[in-house]
């Protein structure tokens, strides 16, 4: 298959082919491949992650301790819970809710760092006590 004819072809389809074939094609695709191509653009809880953010540097302890509620009970209610059937093949893959979750915890954290960066060594301490709770 000659990917610039392909290419040629999808220029001129409608999006709802266009999405149709996105859709299939995710579907085809294992964890890490996912991660590949959609990463960038990948929703995480009601909000579009995107990669490519800019550095912060200045945090918000109580929304830093809100988040951290907020993760702490979206995780107890099951919303990263993503069950699958392990067997050889797959027992390395990380599924994608498992993944986001990890990623916003790692967002935080190191929220809680620059809070620390910043001497607010109270909301630092009780920003890590939410999130390792």
């Amino acid at each position: 298959m000659d990917k610039e004819s392909v290419f040629q072809l999808l220029a001129n389809q409608e999006t709802a082919v266009l999405l149709d074939l996105l859709n299939r094609a995710y579907e085809q695709m294992n964890d890490k491949q996912r991660q590949a191509v959609f990463g960038p653009h990948a929703v995480v809880g009601n909000a579009l992650a995107v990669d490519d953010e800019p550095e912060r540097s200045e945090v918000d302890g109580k929304r830093l301790l809100e988040a951290a509620e907020e993760l702490k009970a979206e995780s107890l209610a099951g919303a990263y819970w993503a069950p699958f059937r392990v067997n050889s093949k797959n027992y390395m893959e990380v599924p994608d809710k498992t993944r986001a979750w990890f990623k916003q915890l790692a967002e935080m954290l190191e929220d809680a760092c620059l809070l620390f960066d910043r001497h607010a060594y109270e909301a630092h301490i009780r920003a890590l006590e939410r999130l390792l709770s």
